[in-house]
């Protein structure tokens, strides 16, 4: 196998780039990750976490919050998670690593990740050829995507690792392991099935075979540790959406995709876009469908006629070209993705130095290393109105890429003659699929608004820049509202007031689920302190929290004096006097169920809540029940039985009815039950339901003093990034 030499004086500027940028990795990428739980990793080995101790990973896709709090039981502080969208089997890539602590955990990985650098390195060089150097200069010219790969304990390292070293299998005739290679990683990261998919064509049925075997091998696993459930949750509820690029801020600049672009010009969206240049949503759905189905057509044309007269630059076109259709198509592009374009750019260098285009090849380096400079954060203060496409410097310079690569190679391809009926047929294809999408897209399904909610805007600052990302459980006092908001960048769950801004001050702690008394002034809240659940009460705006007891999920029944909370499987009623603490057990519901969300009537009379049965004890009764208990007498009733899950009950002013969600396929609705009648001897009553927009509409709540329901929900939005909607109640209701 011959390499590619280098003369002198270009071997050295090469080797004065090489040093420069891995000073630059090390310093930026290696350093600030070791010792801590920053970034995407937490949320791994949080998962990871989940499945070894058997909890149900399933929920992590459903309740942002949730996942948030068992990141906390883990000991990750100051970092805001996740495990939407990843796959159910990323969590077992991580594993072995769950028999260290987080920080010692999070050492081995970056340590992985380094020797993954030269292993990339050296793969990518044996399989094109290229001398090493300029190999290495190339994938450390990715520059902020590893940065961010390290930073963030990304496994985009990993999975290029396992692509380049599949690849040079097969060139060497090893099929089995090189399918093996290329599979491993495509439960987690799917670019795999294009290189699948291209061997299929290739007819390479071993190495397809062993991918398939590899799939499947991976998938058993994790479906025999976390069960299948995670799968369809995640198959129903999270894929379609991350599929059509509603994942966090779909309209965010940051992660650079054709419909992320045309979202922001033709889309309204009253918490995240609220002046697009023309708010005309068929032209998203049509020009996101032509951009998708348009770069996938051209891919297939390519692959169809381009003929290079070595067979070896041919193979090193072709699996060069599928990295940059799926950066094209990409819904959600970030910068650690592109470390998949060093195989599109080390191959195509190749080709063109053996064929002495030393200038064209440089260019295409050098427009690899501009590719990955952060130059559309400097643009966006610029992307307004109809210069919203100066944003999205990173895309076009993706696309120029492309088109300069087409006219590099053009003088060196002879092209088949199906060219032109087969370029007709696909023009032709493209367009009755998009005009098809924007159609479907546009005439299917409820409006965003038709059941009446409107967004709730908070006159704060804070949310003004971030357009409240991300809101959960509001509650509020006689006059105040008060609820759980998500602090990207400070790393951190804290509350907030809609009339007053910033309630609980800066912490090194989360706290959620604030339960406001009618004094508008008592707040109890909880947070976790070294895996332990505790409750604590600040009793001003402002106040430091103070601890009060170990529990979770608090709910007043009096104005600042008692409140029932959960701890250890129990209901429990904690009374405040004189600072002293009386505890009550209140017995209800039995055995082989687990509480969760207990709320206290505005009156003190009753509490609602819910349980999760224990299905194989209990087979013959429904999962879910929503239930009500009477102080007065320790009365202990159903309300409703249901198979899917009911969450958060809420009371109207009067006590009389009773709001809930429930899960209703791949989205959560809220409805409402009206008592039987007004001295509530029996608690049947008639179900009514409130919402019917997608999107998941959860913790609903009667705010007596302005007269509606509010909730929070993420329609329109990315799935679980929520903000406070508003909706008027009923007049069956009333």
């Amino acid at each position: 196998m011959t390499t590619l030499s280098l003369d002198r004086r270009l071997a050295l500027a090469l080797a004065g780039l090489f040093i420069l940028f891995a000073l630059l990795i090390v310093k930026f990428g290696i350093l600030p990750s070791r010792n801590n739980t920053r970034g995407d990793f937490a949320n791994y080995y949080t998962a990871a976490r989940l499945v070894r101790e058997g909890a149900p990973l399933a929920r992590a896709y459903q309740d942002f919050v949730w996942f948030q709090m068992e990141m906390d039981r883990k000991g990750i502080v100051q970092q805001v998670g996740g495990f939407i969208p990843h796959p159910p089997p990323t969590a077992i890539v991580f594993l072995p690593l769950t028999f260290l602590d987080a920080v010692a955990a999070r050492n081995v990985w970056t340590a992985v990740n380094a020797l993954l650098i030269v292993v990339c390195i050296c793969g990518l060089a044996r399989l094109t050829r290229l001398h090493w150097l300029a190999t290495a200069v190339i994938f450390l010219g990715t520059g902020f995507g590893l940065i961010n790969n390290f930073r963030f304990g990304q496994m985009y390292l990993l999975l290029t690792a396992t692509l380049v070293l599949g690849l040079l299998a097969q060139q060497r005739g090893r099929d089995a392991l090189a399918g093996g290679l290329i599979g491993l990683l495509i439960p987690m990261k799917y670019v795999g099935i294009l290189f699948v998919a291209y061997f299929a064509w290739r007819r390479r049925w071993r190495l397809v075979l062993a991918a398939c075997a590899t799939v499947a091998a991976v998938t058993g696993v994790t479906a025999l540790l976390a069960g299948w459930e995670p799968f369809r949750v995640f198959l129903t509820e999270v894929f379609p959406r991350h599929f059509r690029g509603e994942i966090q801020d779909p309209f965010a600049m940051l992660f650079q995709s054709w419909a992320s672009l045309f979202r922001r010009l033709f889309v309204y969206n009253a918490t995240l876009n609220p002046a697009p240049p023309l708010d005309f949503p068929p032209a998203f759905h049509f020009l996101s469908a032509v951009a998708f189905w348009g770069f996938s057509a051209l891919a297939v044309w390519l692959f169809a006629v381009v003929r290079f007269a070595a067979p070896r630059h041919q193979f090193l076109f072709e699996i060069g070209l599928l990295p940059l259709w799926f950066l094209l198509v990409s819904p959600s592009g970030t910068t650690y993705h592109f470390l998949l374009l060093t195989l599109t750019t080390t191959a195509f260098a190749a080709i063109l130095l053996e064929q002495h285009r030393a200038r064209a090849a440089a260019t295409l380096a050098a427009l690899f290393i501009v590719i990955n400079l952060p130059h559309y954060l400097k643009l966006l203060p610029l992307a307004q109105g109809w210069l919203t496409p100066l944003g999205y410097s990173r895309l076009w310079l993706l696309l120029l890429f492309g088109v300069l690569a087409w006219r590099f190679f053009r003088p060196l391809i002879a092209l088949r003659p199906v060219k032109t009926k087969l370029g007709r047929a696909l023009a032709v294809a493209v367009t009755l699929i998009a005009s098809f999408s924007a159609l479907v897209a546009s005439r299917g399904g409820p409006a965003p608004a038709d059941d009446g909610a409107t967004w709730l805007a908070v006159d704060d600052a804070e949310f003004k820049r971030h357009q409240g990302l991300l809101m959960k459980h509001p509650d509020a006092g006689r006059r105040r509202l008060v609820f759980s908001y998500c602090e990207f960048w400070n790393e951190q769950y804290t509350i907030y007031s809609t009339d007053s801004g910033r309630w609980t001050p800066p912490a090194r702690r989360n706290y959620y689920h604030p339960d406001l008394a009618e004094d508008d002034a008592s707040l109890l809240v909880q947070t976790i302190v070294n895996g332990r659940d505790e409750i604590w009460l600040s009793r001003a705006q402002g106040e430091e929290p103070q601890f009060v007891l170990a529990g979770s999920q608090p709910s007043w029944k009096d104005a600042g004096r008692s409140f029932v909370y959960i701890n250890g499987g129990a209901l429990f009623l904690a009374v405040l006097a004189d600072d002293q603490l009386q505890l009550r057990v209140l017995r209800v519901a039995g055995e082989q169920r687990r509480f969760y969300d207990p709320a206290c009537s505005p009156r003190g009379n009753f509490l609602a809540y819910c349980v999760e049965s224990d299905k194989a004890a209990a087979p013959e009764h429904s999962r879910f029940q929503l239930r009500r208990y009477d102080f007065s007498d320790g009365r202990d009733e159903l309300v409703l039985a249901a198979d899917d899950r009911l969450e958060q009950p809420a009371w109207s002013p009067d006590e009389s009815v009773l709001l809930f969600a429930q899960k209703q396929d791949a989205t959560m609705a809220l409805a409402a039950v009206k008592l039987a009648d007004g001295s509530n001897q029996t608690a049947g009553g008639t179900l009514y339901h409130l919402t019917s927009a997608a999107g998941h509409n959860t913790s609903p709540l009667w705010q007596a003093a302005t007269d509606r329901i509010l909730f929070t929900s993420d329609r329109g939005r990315g799935l679980e990034f929520s903000a406070i909607f508003a909706l008027p109640v009923p007049p069956a209701l009333r």
